[in-house]
């Protein structure tokens, strides 16, 4: 997929630099960075993010492998309370980049080692020679955020019947909905 948003956590790594086949890497979101990301990622906040790795050409030819970890502080919004409330997210990950690749649907030209199937993770483009090390950190957070996030403690509540209103229920018991009678009292009494 093309885009043209430019990568908010930008760290670009040229193959031509792992002379020796391997490289790691460390480094961390400055303010600037931490906003921007946190404006991508629907946050309040994100206090800190660091990522460290290793970079591993894997196939003579400029396959190479990322394995990564990040740590991130972040401040999101409790989906029940509304309410902001502090999460730390760690998690490893690991990224494949070929050249072979056309592109991130296409199929892998010439011959070559099949190295989806060796790693089982899903290779993706490597173009112009560069991997951004720290774009794959910031997909990455994306996906461990939880998507409905909630603060400790944070109970959701159904609100009750108003005091003095009348009952949603006739009086007669072949209505359409009276199979549900006995459900909402047990709901009622536990309130």
């Amino acid at each position: 997929m093309t885009t043209d948003r430019k990568p908010e956590f930008s760290r670009p790594v040229a193959v031509g630099e792992l002379a020796d086949g391997e490289r790691a890497v460390s480094f961390g979101a400055d303010a600037r960075e931490r906003q921007a990301l946190a404006i991508r990622f629907g946050l309040r906040a994100i206090e800190s993010l660091t990522v460290d790795g290793v970079l591993t050409v894997v196939r003579p030819g400029g396959a190479v492998r990322f394995l990564g970890r990040i740590q991130a502080n972040v401040t999101q919004t409790c989906v029940v309370s509304l309410e902001p409330f502090a999460a730390t997210i760690e998690a490893e990950f690991e990224r494949l980049h070929d050249p072979d690749i056309d592109d991130e649907w296409g199929e892998a030209e010439g011959d070559h080692v099949d190295l989806e199937a060796d790693t089982g993770v899903v290779a993706e483009p490597l173009v112009d020679g560069v991997i951004d090390v720290g774009e794959a950190a910031a997909d990455q957070l994306g996906l461990e955020l939880d998507p409905y996030p909630r603060a400790p403690g944070a109970s959701f509540k159904l609100p009750g019947p108003l005091p003095g209103a009348p009952s949603p229920w006739s009086d007669a018991d072949d209505g359409p909905f009276s199979a549900l009678r006995p459900m909402l009292d047990e709901i009622d009494r536990q309130r």
